[in-house]
């Protein structure tokens, strides 16, 4: 909900989202490691794009099928 926002409901705000992400990745959450990479890729909720710790968690992702997180890592590496 806060990586998009939902309108009035919940305001956009990356830096919750991030924090969210990172508790269910913790968790083994495909989606949020996945989720992660963009975010760490886009500079969402950092100070900064952070390349290493996108592709940390691109990689996790992708050893675990996802499809998505395999093909940014073929077009990456």
């Amino acid at each position: 909900m806060y990586y998009k926002g939902a309108g009035e409901v919940v305001k956009q705000n990356y830096i919750e989202a991030l924090k969210w992400f990172q508790k269910a990745a913790a968790n083994e959450s495909v989606v949020a490691q996945y989720n992660l990479g963009v975010m760490y890729y886009r500079g969402l909720g950092v100070v900064q794009p952070n390349y290493t710790e996108a592709l940390k968690w691109f990689q996790k992702a992708a050893e675990k099928g996802h499809v998505g997180a395999q093909r940014v890592l073929k077009e990456w590496i």
